[in-house]
């Protein structure tokens, strides 16, 4: 089972797609790289929790299935969706660009397995 521990909607980076992959950012005092969520699409998450707790993340966030993309999980502004899993705990973020090599990447959430 998973609950929510934080609505966070904070943005991490917003600016040219070649400076973000070299920015270490402090999440719940987590030092982390985009590198660290890139590989981590949110469809992945399935596998690692329950089908139940996963459509709970996914109604909670609002996130929209774009099937042309293999299950690509996106926000309402269009972003696409990862996660960090460390230990209990579930980060959502979102990640993608506004305009053509500038990006932003989002904290969205943090979560607990329990």
């Amino acid at each position: 089972m998973v609950k929510i521990v934080q609505k966070i909607n904070r943005e991490l980076f917003i600016g040219y797609d070649n400076d973000c992959w070299e920015e270490v950012f402090t999440v719940n005092d987590m030092k982390i790289r985009l590198f660290d969520i890139y590989n981590n699409p949110l469809r992945n998450l399935k596998s690692k929790i329950s089908i139940d707790d996963f459509n709970a993340i996914v109604q909670s966030e609002r996130l929209k299935l774009d099937s042309l993309i293999s299950d690509s999980y996106r926000t309402s502004e269009g972003l696409n969706t990862y996660f960090l899993l460390d230990k209990n705990d579930i980060y959502i973020f979102s990640f993608g660009e506004l305009q053509p090599t500038r990006v932003v990447l989002n904290v969205e959430s943090h979560w607990q397995t329990i």
